[in-house]
């Protein structure tokens, strides 16, 4: 899919964002990426991708990068909702326009999983 580029330096905004389901949510900058779970047992992650640029380093519970966690944890919380549906559509997020991006909506949710439903059941053998 064409996009912007987030990783440049005129990349027209300061954080991305992106969320996994109820209960995961990203925050990443050009410098740092930060993922906190709402899960009792989950634990934050944060990456200095300056200097881990595979991400292999979780540094979120050093000192060194409190105040940048904390930043990105209040960024995370003003462009969330609090509490969560079971799923959260940023329906006023810039769209990518293409020939196979669906339009803005939850309207065509319903066909595309009943089309991947059908795909897993033929693949599988057992109709589920």
């Amino acid at each position: 899919m064409r996009g912007e580029d987030l990783a440049t330096e005129n990349a027209g905004r300061e954080i991305v964002f992106c969320e996994a389901g109820p209960n995961q949510a990203m925050a990443r900058t050009q410098s740092h990426k930060l993922i906190v779970t709402r899960k009792a047992s989950g634990e934050n992650l944060f990456f200095d991708l300056r200097e881990d640029p595979l991400e292999l380093h979780n540094l979120s519970g050093s000192p060194e990068f409190e105040h940048e966690v904390q930043r990105l944890k209040a960024a995370i919380a003003s462009w969330r909702p609090q509490k969560m549906p079971e799923r959260f559509v940023d329906l006023q997020a810039p769209q990518i326009h293409g020939p196979n991006v669906p339009p803005p909506g939850l309207e065509h949710r319903q066909a595309i999983m009943e089309y991947y439903r059908a795909k897993m059941g033929a693949s599988s053998g057992n109709g589920r």
